[in-house]
Protein backbone atom coordinates (compact mmCIF):
# COMPACT_ATOMS: atom_id res chain seq x y z
CA UNK A 1 0.00 0.00 0.00
CA UNK A 2 1.63 3.24 -1.53
CA UNK A 3 2.86 5.89 2.26
CA UNK A 4 0.51 8.78 2.77
CA UNK A 5 2.20 12.14 2.54
CA UNK A 6 2.42 14.61 5.85
CA UNK A 7 -0.13 16.97 5.20
CA UNK A 8 0.57 20.42 5.80
CA UNK A 9 -0.23 21.20 9.11
CA UNK A 10 1.65 18.31 10.41
CA UNK A 11 4.81 19.89 8.90
CA UNK A 12 4.34 22.87 10.03
CA UNK A 13 3.71 21.88 13.54
CA UNK A 14 6.94 20.37 13.76
CA UNK A 15 9.54 23.02 12.75
CA UNK A 16 7.75 25.19 15.28
CA UNK A 17 10.01 25.09 17.83
CA UNK A 18 12.85 26.07 15.47
CA UNK A 19 11.48 29.58 14.67
CA UNK A 20 10.75 30.45 18.58
CA UNK A 21 13.60 32.54 20.39
CA UNK A 22 15.65 29.65 22.83
CA UNK A 23 14.63 29.78 26.72
CA UNK A 24 16.47 31.89 29.42
CA UNK A 25 19.94 30.77 30.99
CA UNK A 26 19.10 28.70 34.28
CA UNK A 27 19.72 30.59 37.99
CA UNK A 28 22.83 27.93 38.43
CA UNK A 29 23.99 30.19 35.34
CA UNK A 30 23.96 33.26 36.88
CA UNK A 31 26.08 32.49 40.34
CA UNK A 32 28.48 31.05 38.23
CA UNK A 33 28.95 33.92 36.87
CA UNK A 34 28.90 36.14 39.58
CA UNK A 35 31.48 33.77 41.33
CA UNK A 36 34.13 34.60 38.41
CA UNK A 37 33.57 38.22 38.81
CA UNK A 38 34.79 37.92 42.76
CA UNK A 39 37.61 36.20 41.97
CA UNK A 40 38.55 38.04 39.60
CA UNK A 41 38.37 41.42 41.75
CA UNK A 42 40.52 39.41 44.20
CA UNK A 43 43.26 38.84 41.39
CA UNK A 44 43.13 42.61 40.68
CA UNK A 45 43.42 43.57 44.44
CA UNK A 46 46.19 40.89 45.14
CA UNK A 47 48.03 42.53 42.08
CA UNK A 48 47.81 45.47 43.52
CA UNK A 49 48.77 44.84 46.85
CA UNK A 50 51.95 43.66 45.38
CA UNK A 51 52.42 46.24 43.11
CA UNK A 52 52.64 48.78 46.47
CA UNK A 53 54.92 46.44 48.16
CA UNK A 54 57.53 46.07 45.42
CA UNK A 55 57.25 50.03 45.23
CA UNK A 56 57.70 50.59 48.88
CA UNK A 57 60.86 48.23 48.47
CA UNK A 58 62.21 50.41 45.54
CA UNK A 59 61.80 53.81 47.35
CA UNK A 60 63.56 51.92 50.37
CA UNK A 61 66.39 50.68 48.47
CA UNK A 62 67.21 54.16 46.94
CA UNK A 63 66.78 55.88 50.55
CA UNK A 64 69.45 53.84 51.87
CA UNK A 65 71.73 54.17 48.58
CA UNK A 66 71.39 58.08 48.95
CA UNK A 67 72.26 57.49 52.58
CA UNK A 68 75.19 55.96 51.95
CA UNK A 69 76.41 57.71 48.91
CA UNK A 70 79.31 61.07 49.88
CA UNK A 71 76.88 64.52 49.65
CA UNK A 72 78.14 67.65 50.09
CA UNK A 73 78.27 69.15 53.51
CA UNK A 74 75.30 72.14 53.76
CA UNK A 75 76.17 75.49 54.35
CA UNK A 76 75.19 77.71 57.49
CA UNK A 77 72.51 79.67 57.10
CA UNK A 78 71.74 83.35 57.75
CA UNK A 79 68.95 83.82 60.88
CA UNK A 80 66.99 86.72 62.47
CA UNK A 81 65.85 87.22 65.97
CA UNK A 82 62.47 88.27 67.13
CA UNK A 83 64.26 91.65 67.50
CA UNK A 84 65.82 91.63 64.50
CA UNK A 85 69.50 90.68 65.55
CA UNK A 86 71.11 88.64 62.63
CA UNK A 87 73.65 85.87 62.84
CA UNK A 88 74.96 83.11 60.89
CA UNK A 89 74.16 79.31 62.16
CA UNK A 90 75.03 76.11 61.37
CA UNK A 91 72.35 73.84 59.43
CA UNK A 92 71.42 72.04 63.33
CA UNK A 93 72.00 74.83 65.26
CA UNK A 94 74.03 74.29 67.48
CA UNK A 95 77.14 76.84 66.42
CA UNK A 96 76.10 80.51 65.64
CA UNK A 97 77.98 84.14 65.63
CA UNK A 98 75.26 87.03 65.86
CA UNK A 99 76.18 90.87 65.23
CA UNK A 100 75.01 93.18 68.86
CA UNK A 101 74.73 97.31 68.64
CA UNK A 102 73.19 99.58 70.95
CA UNK A 103 73.68 103.10 70.61
CA UNK A 104 71.88 105.51 73.04
CA UNK A 105 72.84 108.90 72.46
CA UNK A 106 71.72 112.16 75.08
CA UNK A 107 70.98 115.42 75.15
CA UNK A 108 70.99 117.48 78.43
CA UNK A 109 70.61 121.02 79.57
CA UNK A 110 70.90 121.87 83.23
CA UNK A 111 67.92 124.14 82.99
CA UNK A 112 68.27 125.38 86.45
CA UNK A 113 70.79 125.11 89.41
CA UNK A 114 70.61 126.74 92.66
CA UNK A 115 73.47 126.26 95.32
CA UNK A 116 73.02 126.53 99.44
CA UNK A 117 75.30 127.92 101.11
CA UNK A 118 78.23 126.23 99.17
CA UNK A 119 78.77 122.59 97.89
CA UNK A 120 81.30 119.54 98.61
CA UNK A 121 83.68 119.37 95.71
CA UNK A 122 83.14 120.99 92.53
CA UNK A 123 80.27 123.78 92.26
CA UNK A 124 77.09 122.85 91.11
CA UNK A 125 77.17 126.02 89.29
CA UNK A 126 79.39 124.43 86.66
CA UNK A 127 77.26 121.73 85.77
CA UNK A 128 77.27 122.07 82.13
CA UNK A 129 74.83 121.20 79.47
CA UNK A 130 75.67 119.09 76.11
CA UNK A 131 76.01 115.86 74.66
CA UNK A 132 77.03 112.48 75.62
CA UNK A 133 77.15 108.96 73.34
CA UNK A 134 75.82 107.23 77.11
CA UNK A 135 76.27 104.12 75.62
CA UNK A 136 77.83 103.22 72.04
CA UNK A 137 78.38 99.36 72.06
CA UNK A 138 79.39 97.20 69.45
CA UNK A 139 80.34 93.73 69.84
CA UNK A 140 79.66 89.61 68.71
CA UNK A 141 77.93 87.12 70.56
CA UNK A 142 76.69 82.96 69.91
CA UNK A 143 76.42 79.54 70.69
CA UNK A 144 79.42 76.70 70.29
CA UNK A 145 78.18 73.21 70.06
CA UNK A 146 74.98 74.41 71.88
CA UNK A 147 75.95 73.95 75.29
CA UNK A 148 78.60 76.86 75.10
CA UNK A 149 76.84 80.88 74.74
CA UNK A 150 79.44 83.58 74.34
CA UNK A 151 79.60 87.23 74.41
CA UNK A 152 82.27 89.66 73.27
CA UNK A 153 81.15 93.85 73.29
CA UNK A 154 83.12 96.91 73.38
CA UNK A 155 81.59 100.06 74.92
CA UNK A 156 82.87 103.34 72.77
CA UNK A 157 80.77 105.42 74.66
CA UNK A 158 80.18 107.49 77.71
CA UNK A 159 81.56 110.89 78.87
CA UNK A 160 85.06 110.94 79.01
CA UNK A 161 85.54 114.63 80.93
CA UNK A 162 88.13 112.39 83.34
CA UNK A 163 90.86 109.48 81.11
CA UNK A 164 91.35 108.43 85.07
CA UNK A 165 89.91 105.15 85.76
CA UNK A 166 87.70 105.47 88.67
CA UNK A 167 87.21 109.17 88.64
CA UNK A 168 83.90 110.93 87.96
CA UNK A 169 83.17 110.79 83.81
CA UNK A 170 85.93 108.14 83.09
CA UNK A 171 85.42 105.02 81.61
CA UNK A 172 87.87 102.34 83.53
CA UNK A 173 87.78 100.09 80.00
CA UNK A 174 86.42 99.19 77.11
CA UNK A 175 85.79 95.96 77.37
CA UNK A 176 81.98 96.18 78.50
CA UNK A 177 81.37 92.32 77.74
CA UNK A 178 83.81 89.35 77.39
CA UNK A 179 82.37 85.89 79.23
CA UNK A 180 81.28 82.19 78.55
CA UNK A 181 78.05 80.62 79.67
CA UNK A 182 77.45 77.03 80.31
CA UNK A 183 74.17 75.50 79.45
CA UNK A 184 75.02 71.61 79.58
CA UNK A 185 72.99 70.68 82.20
CA UNK A 186 69.40 71.80 81.42
CA UNK A 187 68.82 68.93 78.42
CA UNK A 188 66.28 66.13 78.07
CA UNK A 189 66.95 63.16 80.85
CA UNK A 190 69.03 65.83 82.71
CA UNK A 191 67.00 69.17 83.15
CA UNK A 192 68.95 70.86 85.30
CA UNK A 193 68.17 74.91 84.89
CA UNK A 194 71.71 75.76 85.71
CA UNK A 195 73.77 78.19 83.84
CA UNK A 196 77.43 78.96 84.90
CA UNK A 197 79.09 82.38 83.35
CA UNK A 198 82.68 83.59 83.65
CA UNK A 199 84.64 86.66 82.58
CA UNK A 200 83.40 90.27 82.55
CA UNK A 201 79.77 90.52 82.47
CA UNK A 202 77.03 92.84 83.71
CA UNK A 203 75.75 91.14 86.91
CA UNK A 204 72.16 91.28 87.50
CA UNK A 205 71.92 92.05 90.85
CA UNK A 206 68.82 94.22 91.81
CA UNK A 207 65.62 94.99 89.86
CA UNK A 208 66.43 97.57 88.26
CA UNK A 209 70.03 95.94 87.18
CA UNK A 210 68.80 93.28 85.68
CA UNK A 211 66.39 95.32 83.04
CA UNK A 212 68.47 96.14 80.56
CA UNK A 213 69.55 99.53 79.70
CA UNK A 214 67.22 99.32 76.27
CA UNK A 215 64.19 98.52 78.69
CA UNK A 216 64.85 101.18 81.89
CA UNK A 217 61.93 103.63 82.47
CA UNK A 218 64.36 106.84 82.52
CA UNK A 219 67.39 107.58 80.99
CA UNK A 220 69.70 106.86 84.46
CA UNK A 221 68.71 104.26 87.16
CA UNK A 222 67.96 105.85 90.59
CA UNK A 223 71.26 106.61 92.71
CA UNK A 224 70.27 104.33 95.50
CA UNK A 225 70.40 101.43 93.05
CA UNK A 226 73.99 102.85 91.55
CA UNK A 227 74.90 103.54 94.90
CA UNK A 228 74.08 99.46 95.72
CA UNK A 229 76.18 97.71 92.77
CA UNK A 230 79.52 99.81 93.79
CA UNK A 231 79.03 96.93 96.13
CA UNK A 232 81.07 94.95 93.94
CA UNK A 233 78.22 94.31 91.00
CA UNK A 234 77.07 97.02 88.13
CA UNK A 235 78.27 96.86 84.55
CA UNK A 236 82.34 95.46 83.22
CA UNK A 237 82.64 93.51 86.49
CA UNK A 238 84.40 90.17 86.56
CA UNK A 239 82.56 87.52 88.03
CA UNK A 240 81.72 83.77 88.25
CA UNK A 241 78.52 83.38 88.25
CA UNK A 242 76.08 80.43 89.09
CA UNK A 243 72.21 81.25 87.74
CA UNK A 244 68.72 79.12 87.85
CA UNK A 245 65.49 80.04 86.38
CA UNK A 246 62.00 78.84 86.11
CA UNK A 247 58.71 80.00 84.27
CA UNK A 248 58.67 81.89 88.01
CA UNK A 249 61.78 81.95 89.81
CA UNK A 250 65.15 83.31 88.96
CA UNK A 251 67.87 82.93 91.47
CA UNK A 252 71.79 83.99 91.21
CA UNK A 253 74.79 83.69 93.06
CA UNK A 254 78.16 85.47 91.81
CA UNK A 255 81.60 86.15 93.19
CA UNK A 256 82.96 88.92 91.47
CA UNK A 257 86.13 91.01 91.16
CA UNK A 258 87.36 94.15 89.73
CA UNK A 259 86.31 95.77 87.00
CA UNK A 260 87.81 95.47 83.24
CA UNK A 261 90.79 97.98 82.84
CA UNK A 262 91.05 98.21 86.34
CA UNK A 263 94.81 98.78 86.44
CA UNK A 264 96.92 95.62 88.44
CA UNK A 265 98.52 97.35 91.44
CA UNK A 266 98.67 96.50 94.66
CA UNK A 267 95.69 99.53 95.46
CA UNK A 268 93.54 96.69 93.30
CA UNK A 269 93.91 93.01 95.08
CA UNK A 270 91.54 92.03 96.69
CA UNK A 271 88.36 93.78 95.34
CA UNK A 272 86.38 91.01 95.65
CA UNK A 273 82.46 90.58 96.78
CA UNK A 274 79.87 87.94 97.03
CA UNK A 275 76.18 88.72 95.43
CA UNK A 276 73.03 86.98 95.98
CA UNK A 277 69.94 87.63 94.29
CA UNK A 278 66.56 85.35 94.26
CA UNK A 279 63.01 86.39 92.77
CA UNK A 280 59.18 85.10 92.27
CA UNK A 281 56.46 85.74 90.36
CA UNK A 282 53.59 85.58 93.15
CA UNK A 283 51.04 85.84 90.61
CA UNK A 284 51.60 85.29 86.77
CA UNK A 285 48.60 85.77 84.20
CA UNK A 286 48.40 87.17 80.82
CA UNK A 287 46.58 90.78 82.06
CA UNK A 288 49.18 91.07 84.77
CA UNK A 289 51.81 89.87 87.70
CA UNK A 290 53.02 90.81 90.85
CA UNK A 291 56.89 90.13 91.66
CA UNK A 292 58.59 90.15 94.76
CA UNK A 293 62.09 89.62 95.71
CA UNK A 294 65.16 89.82 97.67
CA UNK A 295 69.24 90.13 97.33
CA UNK A 296 72.30 90.54 99.57
CA UNK A 297 75.81 91.46 99.03
CA UNK A 298 79.12 91.57 101.04
CA UNK A 299 82.15 93.46 100.03
CA UNK A 300 84.92 91.83 101.52
CA UNK A 301 88.09 94.12 100.76
CA UNK A 302 87.93 96.50 97.96
CA UNK A 303 91.06 98.21 97.03
CA UNK A 304 89.94 99.85 93.76
CA UNK A 305 90.58 103.71 95.86
CA UNK A 306 93.34 104.02 98.39
CA UNK A 307 93.83 106.65 100.78
CA UNK A 308 97.22 107.02 103.82
CA UNK A 309 96.85 106.02 107.01
CA UNK A 310 97.91 108.44 109.45
CA UNK A 311 98.38 107.79 113.72
CA UNK A 312 97.41 110.74 115.67
CA UNK A 313 97.70 112.60 112.37
CA UNK A 314 101.37 111.92 111.27
CA UNK A 315 100.88 109.62 107.42
CA UNK A 316 102.95 106.59 107.75
CA UNK A 317 103.31 106.27 103.95
CA UNK A 318 101.04 103.11 104.34
CA UNK A 319 97.59 102.00 101.80
CA UNK A 320 94.83 100.89 103.27
CA UNK A 321 91.49 99.55 101.26
CA UNK A 322 89.19 102.64 100.69
CA UNK A 323 85.58 102.35 99.38
CA UNK A 324 83.48 105.46 97.77
CA UNK A 325 80.26 105.83 97.28
CA UNK A 326 79.15 108.46 95.11
CA UNK A 327 76.76 109.13 92.31
CA UNK A 328 75.69 111.97 89.77
CA UNK A 329 72.31 113.50 90.04
CA UNK A 330 70.86 110.86 88.21
CA UNK A 331 71.70 112.62 84.79
CA UNK A 332 75.47 111.56 83.02
CA UNK A 333 75.67 114.86 81.00
CA UNK A 334 77.88 116.41 84.31
CA UNK A 335 80.56 114.43 85.32
CA UNK A 336 80.30 116.45 88.57
CA UNK A 337 79.12 114.21 91.84
CA UNK A 338 76.77 116.05 94.70
CA UNK A 339 76.57 112.79 96.60
CA UNK A 340 80.09 111.56 97.46
CA UNK A 341 81.28 110.01 100.59
CA UNK A 342 84.65 109.80 99.54
CA UNK A 343 87.07 107.34 100.33
CA UNK A 344 86.29 105.61 103.57
CA UNK A 345 89.12 103.16 104.74
CA UNK A 346 87.76 99.89 105.76
CA UNK A 347 87.43 96.03 106.39
CA UNK A 348 84.09 95.51 104.76
CA UNK A 349 80.95 96.55 103.45
CA UNK A 350 78.09 94.68 103.19
CA UNK A 351 73.95 95.84 101.32
CA UNK A 352 70.86 94.06 101.63
CA UNK A 353 67.48 94.67 99.61
CA UNK A 354 64.09 93.97 98.83
CA UNK A 355 62.44 94.04 95.16
CA UNK A 356 59.05 94.66 94.39
CA UNK A 357 56.96 94.89 91.27
CA UNK A 358 53.19 94.47 89.94
CA UNK A 359 51.56 94.36 86.54
CA UNK A 360 48.40 95.60 85.44
CA UNK A 361 47.92 95.73 81.41
CA UNK A 362 49.37 98.93 80.91
CA UNK A 363 50.02 99.92 84.72
CA UNK A 364 53.55 99.27 85.90
CA UNK A 365 55.32 99.98 88.82
CA UNK A 366 58.55 98.48 90.59
CA UNK A 367 60.77 99.43 93.95
CA UNK A 368 63.54 98.77 95.73
CA UNK A 369 64.73 99.69 99.13
CA UNK A 370 68.20 99.12 100.22
CA UNK A 371 70.59 99.18 103.59
CA UNK A 372 74.38 99.44 103.33
CA UNK A 373 76.56 99.51 106.27
CA UNK A 374 80.20 99.47 105.84
CA UNK A 375 82.63 99.19 108.65
CA UNK A 376 85.41 101.60 108.97
CA UNK A 377 89.33 100.70 109.11
CA UNK A 378 90.37 102.25 112.91
CA UNK A 379 92.64 105.00 112.35
CA UNK A 380 92.30 105.32 108.31
CA UNK A 381 92.02 108.69 107.08
CA UNK A 382 88.37 110.55 107.63
CA UNK A 383 87.18 111.67 103.91
CA UNK A 384 85.40 114.34 105.02
CA UNK A 385 88.05 116.54 107.08
CA UNK A 386 91.37 114.36 105.84
CA UNK A 387 92.47 113.77 109.31
CA UNK A 388 92.91 110.02 111.19
CA UNK A 389 89.93 108.51 112.44
CA UNK A 390 89.91 108.46 116.31
CA UNK A 391 87.24 106.34 116.36
CA UNK A 392 85.69 103.93 113.83
CA UNK A 393 82.13 103.02 114.40
CA UNK A 394 80.17 101.01 111.80
CA UNK A 395 78.43 103.05 109.03
CA UNK A 396 74.72 102.58 108.16
CA UNK A 397 72.80 104.15 105.33
CA UNK A 398 69.50 103.69 103.80
CA UNK A 399 68.33 104.10 100.27
CA UNK A 400 65.55 103.49 97.88
CA UNK A 401 63.19 104.28 95.00
CA UNK A 402 59.89 103.67 93.76
CA UNK A 403 58.73 104.30 90.40
CA UNK A 404 55.56 103.60 88.22
CA UNK A 405 54.50 103.87 84.34
CA UNK A 406 50.99 103.71 82.66
CA UNK A 407 51.40 102.26 78.32
CA UNK A 408 49.12 102.80 75.81
CA UNK A 409 49.58 100.85 73.10
CA UNK A 410 51.85 98.14 74.47
CA UNK A 411 52.90 96.88 77.87
CA UNK A 412 55.98 95.51 79.57
CA UNK A 413 56.33 91.67 79.93
CA UNK A 414 58.06 89.45 82.33
CA UNK A 415 61.09 87.77 81.13
CA UNK A 416 61.72 84.26 83.39
CA UNK A 417 65.52 84.05 82.03
CA UNK A 418 66.84 87.37 84.02
CA UNK A 419 64.47 87.81 86.82
CA UNK A 420 63.25 91.03 85.48
CA UNK A 421 61.02 93.23 83.07
CA UNK A 422 61.34 93.85 79.85
CA UNK A 423 60.87 96.97 77.79
CA UNK A 424 57.40 98.63 76.57
CA UNK A 425 56.36 95.70 73.49
CA UNK A 426 54.53 98.08 71.26
CA UNK A 427 51.28 95.90 69.75
CA UNK A 428 51.36 97.72 66.49
CA UNK A 429 55.01 98.75 65.69
CA UNK A 430 55.82 102.37 63.84
CA UNK A 431 54.76 102.07 59.75
CA UNK A 432 53.57 104.64 57.59
CA UNK A 433 52.56 101.73 55.25
CA UNK A 434 50.18 99.37 57.98
CA UNK A 435 49.27 102.21 60.11
CA UNK A 436 50.77 101.30 63.44
CA UNK A 437 52.24 104.41 65.80
CA UNK A 438 54.47 102.06 68.56
CA UNK A 439 53.49 102.64 71.51
CA UNK A 440 53.94 105.60 74.29
CA UNK A 441 54.63 105.40 78.27
CA UNK A 442 53.97 107.93 80.65
CA UNK A 443 56.69 107.42 83.57
CA UNK A 444 57.59 108.70 87.27
CA UNK A 445 60.00 107.91 89.95
CA UNK A 446 60.89 109.44 93.60
CA UNK A 447 64.29 108.47 94.40
CA UNK A 448 65.81 109.16 97.87
CA UNK A 449 69.18 108.20 99.90
CA UNK A 450 71.53 109.27 102.69
CA UNK A 451 75.04 108.71 102.75
CA UNK A 452 75.47 111.03 106.36
CA UNK A 453 76.11 108.74 109.57
CA UNK A 454 77.62 109.70 112.86
CA UNK A 455 78.34 113.60 111.74
CA UNK A 456 77.64 116.23 113.89
CA UNK A 457 77.56 119.81 112.84
CA UNK A 458 80.19 121.54 114.85
CA UNK A 459 82.48 118.23 115.58
CA UNK A 460 85.26 117.48 113.62
CA UNK A 461 84.62 114.29 111.65
CA UNK A 462 87.69 112.48 112.97
CA UNK A 463 86.48 112.72 115.92
CA UNK A 464 83.18 110.82 115.32
CA UNK A 465 84.29 108.96 113.01
CA UNK A 466 81.76 110.19 110.90
CA UNK A 467 81.09 110.75 107.04
CA UNK A 468 78.67 113.48 105.46
CA UNK A 469 78.18 111.94 101.68
CA UNK A 470 74.82 113.85 101.28
CA UNK A 471 71.08 113.38 101.69
CA UNK A 472 69.58 113.51 97.83
CA UNK A 473 65.59 113.39 96.60
CA UNK A 474 65.42 112.79 93.24
CA UNK A 475 61.81 113.62 91.29
CA UNK A 476 61.43 112.13 87.59
CA UNK A 477 59.09 112.65 85.21
CA UNK A 478 59.44 110.92 81.74
CA UNK A 479 57.49 109.96 78.32
CA UNK A 480 58.82 107.42 76.00
CA UNK A 481 58.09 106.36 72.49
CA UNK A 482 58.50 102.97 71.95
CA UNK A 483 58.65 103.18 67.91
CA UNK A 484 59.61 99.27 67.81
CA UNK A 485 61.71 96.20 68.98
CA UNK A 486 64.42 98.34 68.27
CA UNK A 487 63.88 102.11 68.44
CA UNK A 488 62.84 104.31 71.11
CA UNK A 489 62.91 108.39 72.42
CA UNK A 490 63.11 109.73 75.59
CA UNK A 491 62.36 112.57 76.87
CA UNK A 492 63.08 113.15 80.70
CA UNK A 493 62.48 115.79 83.44
CA UNK A 494 64.99 115.48 86.45
CA UNK A 495 64.49 117.55 89.53
CA UNK A 496 67.24 116.71 92.51
CA UNK A 497 67.41 118.03 95.87
CA UNK A 498 71.38 117.74 97.46
CA UNK A 499 71.31 118.52 101.18
CA UNK A 500 72.93 118.01 104.23
CA UNK A 501 76.34 118.38 102.92
CA UNK A 502 78.51 120.24 105.80
CA UNK A 503 81.77 121.84 104.58
CA UNK A 504 84.67 121.20 106.59
CA UNK A 505 87.72 123.71 107.09
CA UNK A 506 90.94 122.96 106.57
CA UNK A 507 91.83 122.60 110.25
CA UNK A 508 89.29 119.16 110.25
CA UNK A 509 86.62 121.56 111.93
CA UNK A 510 83.09 120.88 110.96
CA UNK A 511 80.55 124.32 109.66
CA UNK A 512 77.57 124.40 111.03
CA UNK A 513 76.44 125.53 107.58
CA UNK A 514 74.47 123.25 105.41
CA UNK A 515 75.44 123.02 102.14
CA UNK A 516 73.52 121.36 98.67
CA UNK A 517 71.85 122.19 95.94
CA UNK A 518 68.58 121.94 93.98
CA UNK A 519 68.90 120.73 90.14
CA UNK A 520 66.45 120.89 87.16
CA UNK A 521 67.50 119.06 83.92
CA UNK A 522 65.82 118.22 80.92
CA UNK A 523 67.44 115.40 78.84
CA UNK A 524 66.28 113.16 75.48
CA UNK A 525 67.51 109.97 74.52
CA UNK A 526 67.45 108.33 70.96
CA UNK A 527 68.02 104.63 71.31
CA UNK A 528 68.80 101.85 68.80
CA UNK A 529 69.63 98.15 69.74
CA UNK A 530 69.45 95.10 68.45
Amino acid sequence: MPRRSPSPLAVLLTGLPLLLPPAAPARADDAEIRQLEQTIQEMEARHQAEMARLEAEIAALKTKQAQAAPSAPAGPTLVESPTHQFGIASPDGQNSIALIARLNFDAGDYTHVARAGGAQGAGPGSLNSGVNARRARLGLGGTVDGDWAYRLIYEFGGTSDSLTPGAAGADASGVENAYLTYNGFNHPGRRLPLAIDFGYMDIPWTLDEATSSNDIMFLERSSPQVIATEFGGGDDRSALELRSNSARRWSGLALTGPTSGAPHTGSNLGAYALLGRTAYQLWQTSQGSLHLGADFGHLFNSRVNSTTVSSAGLSTGASQPALALADRPELRIDPTTLLNTGNIPFRAGSVGGIEAAAAWHGLFAQGEIYHYTVDQLAHGTNPADGAANLVSPELAFDGGYLEASYSLGGRRQYIPSTGAYSGVIPDRPFSLKTGGWGALELAARYSRIDLNDHFTPGVAPHLGGGVNGGLQQGFDVGLNWVANANIRFMLDYIHTEVSDLYKTTSTGSASTTPAGASIDAVALRSQFAF
